[in-house]
């Protein structure tokens, strides 16, 4: 695929197989109003990420495939879903903050 990662673009369904039938895997990821999503792992590491919509797909293409262990997943937060990784940490921050006082109530009674 010689799109750069992150350039979605749409394809009409109408004859064009459906993706389950080329080798791509039900996938998850931002719904977006999509009926389903499917995947395929590119040689690079990266995957294809497919949407489809009722009378469309749209296509793209992640630095790093979330389904393939760790490392994957990594690339794919850092490069492919950054909001994703701030939202966690930030959820981190509010976990420990929120530890942080319930520790100092039960000194306190």
């Amino acid at each position: 695929m010689a799109s750069p990662p992150h350039h979605e673009f749409r394809v009409s369904k109408l004859g064009k197989p459906h993706p389950l039938a080329q080798g791509f895997s039900s996938a998850s990821g931002y719904p977006k109003g999509a009926l389903a999503q499917y995947s395929l792992k590119t040689s690079d590491g990266g995957r294809i990420h497919i949407r489809e919509y009722e009378t469309y797909f749209t296509v793209h293409r992640d630095w790093g495939d979330p389904d393939s262990g760790l490392g994957g997943l990594l690339i794919h937060l850092i490069n492919d879903s950054p909001e994703i990784l701030v939202g966690l940490a930030l959820l981190w921050l509010i976990v420990q903050d929120q530890q942080k006082k319930t520790s100092g109530r039960a000194y306190l009674n």
